[in-house]
């Protein structure tokens, strides 16, 4: 058989099984999941594809169970508005109200021990203490899952090799995130930089963060070789298979080479990457513009990949959209012009300082505001061992 039918019957095939994963994966306890699971991946004779499959099929029952938790904090809510509203006609008490709002359990506790009995009902009182243990199993759920999404990152803020030195700087709008990054190194002592950011936040977008991992992943590992464009292309492949358009995520591939002193990107949607050098008349500040569509949106997509040279010393930036949407409690946003400023001004001499600038520079901005999106940027050395610099 021609090896180019025999993938696409391996696709077919795998395309039906994720298929069937994602029709039964909400009706099914996780036993009865695993044992499907296990019967749909022995169809696969790839191992390669049975390796995807099973972080496909993972994300789709996480995704599920998200959707399960979902509905049960929405049924929560109007449980809490029902209750809320009967305590007011029962008791103008501003503050035992305030203890539900913000999630204050001990001492909404406190406050309804303290109430005369005649105060509140007994069918009240045992609401509450239902929703309020229901709340604390919640929060540890989400807890959990950010603890979780924490592996999916660099382990340190600050990566150093031949190629760049990368200072990172991440804050979840939720417990979860739908932002995320990595660093990998690559043969002839590159280096890449991926950053993504799934539609939204929480954890149904922290989920499919570990399906953009987990295909970036497998593409390295199968060809440490490859280019920004072919690492997109694959992701965006295993992305459209678990999200059927449904969810996009925009990413950034980067490629920092140190022996031909340049740096390569690709983009999907993503905010364009900063390159900062130091020139005679001050700063000198330049974007990677290259453009491409979201991930998930098509399952066969091609990217533009743009070369630039870059000298040691340069400063870096990727981002996501969470740094130029970060508002003040007037509603202004830090915005594409203060973050430009704030590099044109930028007196740091590697990325450490850079990211310890512009975090500095946000909250002050920002100050007590709360934030609404996620925020993640890495600030980049440049061939860090030749210049000599060190965090």
């Amino acid at each position: 058989m021609d090896p180019a039918d025999e993938t696409q019957r391996e696709d077919a095939r795998l395309t039906r099984a994720l298929q069937l994963c994602r029709s039964r994966a909400e009706n099914i306890s996780p036993r009865e999941y695993k044992q499907m699971v296990a019967r749909l991946a022995e169809r696969l004779e790839n191992p390669g594809q049975q390796n995807l499959f099973y972080a496909h099929a993972d994300a789709i029952y996480q995704a599920a169970l998200n959707k399960r938790l979902d509905k049960e904090i929405q049924r929560l809510q109007n449980t809490l508005i029902v209750v809320s509203e009967e305590l007011r006609l029962l008791r103008d008490n501003a503050p035992l109200l305030k203890g539900i709002e913000d999630w204050d359990q001990p001492e909404l506790a406190e406050d309804i021990d303290e109430l005369p009995t005649a105060e509140v009902p007994a069918s009240i009182r045992n609401s509450l203490d239902a929703l309020i243990e229901e709340i604390l199993d919640l929060r540890e759920d989400a807890e959990a899952a950010s603890s979780v999404q924490s592996m999916l990152l660099p382990p340190q803020p600050v990566v150093t090799n031949e190629a760049a030195q990368l200072a990172s700087f991440y804050r979840p709008a939720d417990y979860c995130g739908g932002d995320w990054w990595t660093a990998e190194s690559l043969p002839g002592n590159k280096l890449l930089i991926v950053v993504a950011d799934v539609t939204g936040h929480g954890t149904s977008a922290a989920i499919l963060t570990g399906v953009a991992k987990a295909a970036c992943d497998i593409a390295v590992r199968a060809n440490p070789q490859l280019t920004c464009s072919e690492l997109l292309e694959q992701m965006n492949r295993a992305f459209y298979r678990v999200v059927q358009s449904e969810v996009l995520m925009t990413c950034v591939a980067s490629i920092i080479d140190p022996t031909k002193q340049q740096i390569s990107t690709a983009n999907a949607g993503h905010p364009f990457p900063y390159v900062l050098q130091r020139g005679e008349n001050g700063n000198e500040l330049r974007q990677i513009v290259v453009r491409g569509s979201h991930l998930g949106s098509t399952p066969d997509m091609e990217f533009e990949i743009k070369t630039q040279p870059i000298n040691p010393g340069d400063l870096l930036l990727w981002y996501t959209d969470g740094v130029i949407d970060c508002e003040r409690n007037d509603g202004d946003p830090f915005g594409e012009r203060r973050l430009r400023t704030a590099l044109r001004q930028s007196e740091a001499s590697n990325s450490v300082q850079l990211r310890d600038e512009l975090v500095e520079q946000m909250r002050e901005f920002a100050s007590d505001s709360i934030v609404s999106d996620d925020i993640t940027l890495i600030a980049g050395t440049a061939f860090p061992m030749t210049r000599g610099t060190s965090e």
